[in-house]
Formats: C-alpha cells, structure tokens, sequence
C-alpha cells in the first residue's frame, strides 16, 4: 500500500498499518517514492526547451546535421532537437533515466544547472523559468 504522508487523511490508516505490522511480528519493507514531475513541471520543462532553443537561433547558431547520404546540413534549433540532443543524453547518464516522466524534481533541477553552467561558460545566459518553476513546487505544496 502507498500512503502520501503529506495528506493528514493518509497518516492515521499509515499508522495502523504499521501498528498492525509490529503487533503480529510481520516482516515489512518501507521505501520512499520520490515524487516525478508534475504535468506543470512537464510544461515549464519544454518551454526550457523552447526558450534555448530560441536564444540560441537568436544568436545565429545551427545545429549540425549529418543528414541525406552523410550531406552536413544546418538546422535551426527546436525545442524537440534541445530536448533529444542535449537534456535526454543529460538525464540518461546522470540518472539512468531513458524518460523525462522518469524525473524527479531534484533530478530536473541538476540536469538545470549543468546546462545553464555549460552556456554559462560560453557567454549564453539561459535560465529555467524559475518564477513558472517555483509557482509550480508551490501548487504542489499546498495540497
């Protein structure tokens, strides 16, 4: 059974559970189950993506392609590019992390400061939209 000990209603039947448990000498295993990412999270996640994406078409970079029969070609950057070309290999090898649903918030927000440190580094400022982002772990809160 999974209790979300943040609601009050879950932590007397939690309780009881465990009460049970030690009155009959049962064996049991307890995990924490750390929250993934919210729908809101999923949306200011890819308006990251955009946001790179366009400050970096701003600026005049391309992406390299090796398209048609090994024939470079340059691309103009798209959220989806960022998303599969930068973040996906990120998370990957941080975290193991095949999806972004995968996530958890603290997983997001390392994968955050490695990337705005790397463009950091070059010159390019690029934020997470923080004010969306904290709205977001606020409405998540007041439940």
């Amino acid at each position: 059974m999974i209790y979300n000990l943040e609601n009050k209603k879950e932590q007397n039947p939690f309780l009881a559970e465990v009460d049970n448990a030690l009155l009959f000498k049962k064996m049991v295993e307890l995990k924490e189950i750390k929250k993934t990412r919210s729908n809101l999270q999923n949306r200011a996640l890819h308006l990251f993506f955009t946001m790179i994406s366009n400050q970096l078409n701003e600026m005049g970079q391309t992406f390299k392609y090796e398209g048609l029969k090994g024939q470079p070609m340059e691309l103009m950057f798209t959220p989806e590019l960022i998303k599969t070309t930068l973040w996906k290999p990120l998370q990957f090898h941080l975290f193991g992390k095949m999806s972004t649903t995968n996530l958890t918030t603290e997983d997001i927000n390392k994968i955050v400061d490695v990337i705005t440190k790397y463009f950091g580094d070059k010159g390019y400022e690029i934020e997470f939209p923080n004010d969306t982002f904290k709205n977001i772990e606020d409405e998540n809160n007041v439940k």
